[in-house]
């Protein structure tokens, strides 16, 4: 199981004898902190960084799908949402604004350390899938870089296209730069001169 140390439990109210608190508890979750949904969750994650949230409210309301925008768009944090609605529009909205699960109906406590592996697994794949993601377009955008600098040195130099790209190696080496950096910098001096 993914080791979840300290949870922020946002709830309608705070119930000293709540549940779920002492479910979370008896899985041996170190820290449990609760709030109420009307406080702001953005503010108390920024000074208290928590491995997960679990939201448990009866409606899900604009504010509170806004603040989970702000939590997914600043933190790398799971979101665990249960709520009384099913309807269609809210989940799909829930779902795009950040929940990494959303869970309709009351929370059973036997249910919940299950509930958290898979929120947490299936949170910790889609991050690793972002990711990726990012990864791979940034990798795109230097090949453009470098195809382009290519370009410009065949064009201007008659270079063959291995000798720009040897060129290019050299001229990284030499300043221990990336190529992309170095293609960049051949651009944007082309582009002065144009």
């Amino acid at each position: 199981m993914i080791e979840i140390k300290h949870i922020l439990l946002v709830l309608q109210k705070i119930d000293p004898a709540d549940e779920l608190k002492l479910t979370l508890s008896d899985l041996g979750i170190d820290k449990i902190e609760t709030m109420t949904s009307e406080q702001d969750i953005h503010a108390r994650i920024c000074t208290s960084l928590p491995d997960a949230i679990i939201i448990e409210v009866e409606q899900l309301d604009e504010t509170l799908l806004q603040q989970i925008k702000s939590i997914n768009q600043g933190f790398s944090i799971p979101v665990i949402l249960f709520t009384g609605s099913n309807e269609d529009l809210i989940i799909e909205k829930a779902i795009k604004n950040g929940v990494a699960t959303y869970i309709v109906g009351s929370l059973e406590a036997h249910r919940i350390q299950s509930i958290l592996q898979v929120a947490m697994t299936r949170y910790a794949e889609i991050h690793k899938l972002k990711q990726d993601l990012l990864n791979t377009r940034a990798q795109l955008e230097e090949r453009k870089l470098i195809d382009k600098a290519k370009g410009l040195l065949m064009q201007h130099k008659q270079y063959s296209e291995d000798e720009a790209y040897q060129a290019l190696r050299k001229m990284a080496m030499d300043r221990n730069k990336r190529i992309s950096e170095i293609s960049e910098g051949i651009i944007a001096a082309f582009d002065l001169l144009a």
